[in-house]
């Protein structure tokens, strides 16, 4: 009786670990996905925070060149692909600031908005640019409010935060 006990119980710990082991691999593979996915969508956040940040340099540069500001992406000739699944990207202009835009395609990633103003400088003589980046507070296809140019300087409108 109790070699049918103990080969029961061996058996049952056997079948336990076994379980055991087949959950913490399922939830290994589940972790690794969630990480990748995680990484994945702070990688693709990353990559419309830059191409907002370049639209402006460029923009900037632009500037200095033409003494006016692009209207368009290909008004710009960066020769940079804007084109991408999970963002549409554009750029206007208006008298004396460009805005750039990274807005997202997806529910649950944020979109940006980049603006150059054109400032005078402190000789008065000639004109520079001054640039800020923000980001949207809610996630989806919401188009961040244009930034505005307060004292001088340019701040994030309500609904946005700055990206340093």
């Amino acid at each position: 009786m109790k070699i049918k006990y103990s080969t029961k119980l061996i058996q049952y710990l056997i079948q336990s670990l076994i379980v055991m082991i087949v959950i913490s691999v399922l939830s290994m593979i589940a972790l690794q996905y969630t990480v990748s996915q995680g990484r994945t969508r702070l990688a693709i956040s990353f990559m419309a925070k830059y191409h907002v940040y370049v639209i402006n340099r460029i923009q900037e540069e632009y500037f200095l060149k033409h003494k006016k500001f692009a209207n368009s992406i290909e008004e710009l000739k960066s020769g940079i692909q804007f084109e991408n699944p999970d963002y549409d990207y554009s750029t206007t202009a208006t008298n004396g600031v460009s805005y750039s835009y990274g807005i997202t395609k997806k529910q649950d990633s944020r979109s940006f908005i980049g603006a150059v103003f054109k400032i005078p400088a402190a000789n008065k003589s000639e004109i520079t640019t001054i640039a800020i980046l923000c980001k949207n507070e809610q996630s989806g296809n919401i188009i961040p409010p244009q930034s505005i140019l307060k004292k001088g300087f340019p701040i994030c409108r309500a609904g946005t935060t700055e990206v340093k």
